[in-house]
Parts: C-alpha cells; sequence; structure tokens
C-alpha cells in the first residue's frame, strides 16, 4: 500500500487536476462517432451480459432535460412515446 507521495507523484497530481478540470468545463462539443466507438468497445467486451442501448444525443443539458419532461408528463397523461412527439 502506498503511503506517502513522492515530490513528482505530487506535482502530476496537479497537472492532472488541471488537466481534467479543463475537460470538466469545457464547451466544445463531442464528437459522436467517438463516442459511439467507445460504447460499443465497452459493451462488446462483455457480449454475454449487456445489450447496447439506443443512444440518443441532444444539443445541451436543456433540451435533454426537455425532452424527458415532456416524456414523463406524455407518459403520465397516458400518452405513448410516438404521441407525444
Amino acid at each position: 500500500m502506498i503511503t506517502k507521495l513522492t515530490s513528482q507523484q505530487e506535482e502530476s497530481i496537479v497537472s492532472y487536476q488541471q488537466k481534467w478540470r479543463a475537460i470538466n468545463l469545457s464547451t466544445e462539443r463531442i464528437n459522436r462517432n467517438r463516442v459511439l466507438a467507445v460504447l460499443e468497445d465497452v459493451y462488446n467486451f462483455y457480449p454475454e451480459s449487456f445489450t447496447m442501448p439506443e443512444i440518443t444525443f441532444f444539443e445541451s443539458p436543456y433540451a435533454a432535460f426537455s425532452a424527458e419532461l415532456r416524456l414523463a408528463t406524455a407518459n403520465f397523461n397516458g400518452l405513448s412515446d410516438d404521441e407525444c412527439n
């Protein structure tokens, strides 16, 4: 078990934090084809256990929330998924 980090490891932590903070705060669009390829690889790694679901991309978190809200409201009112679109 590691109980103490070297100074080089501590410096690496700072650079990793900066790298991932920049990724986290990025407003750049994702590469949808790359995302799908990675997900396919993950699901193919365990073919006997999982089936890859249909993936839906949205332009923003707000657009995803709005679509989910419409669907939930329609389902609450007894409408089918097709009727709420």
